[in-house]
């Protein structure tokens, strides 16, 4: 709904693509859902954040070529039984994001006509 429209910053934290010893009750781990949601990320005009456990699908896709930047986070989580476990999250940020954050804007040029319309964050065909 918000993929076209530049002035949007969308974070998303979808579920892990990682196995896990226990499932949730509702779980997307299949690769099919994670590579649908990576592709249309990439055609995304919207800023976006993503966060995750690095994993190969994400690097074969978000990558360098393609206006991504991935950065690491240490941190920790615990299970049920309070056991601590030490992680490495990852973050993305797409081209867009990025580009915003170097000129402290959003990447977003009004028209006169969407100006006098009052436009503040209109659609971006490609």
């Amino acid at each position: 709904m918000f993929a076209d429209r530049p002035a949007t910053l969308m974070y998303l934290d979808p579920p892990y693509f990682v196995k896990r010893a226990y499932e949730y009750a509702v779980d997307s781990n299949e690769e099919a859902f994670h590579r649908e949601l990576l592709e249309a990320c990439c055609k995304s005009r919207a800023m976006l954040l993503i966060s995750g456990y690095r994993n190969k699908l994400y690097d074969s896709i978000l990558t360098k070529e393609r206006g991504w930047s991935r950065t690491t986070i240490k941190t920790h989580t615990r299970d049920t039984t309070g056991k601590d476990y030490s992680r490495t999250e990852v973050l993305w940020r797409n081209a867009n994001f990025l580009r915003a954050k170097k000129e402290g804007r959003v990447p977003l040029r009004l028209t006169k006509k969407e100006i006098k319309e009052n436009k503040i964050n209109p659609s971006r065909k490609r």
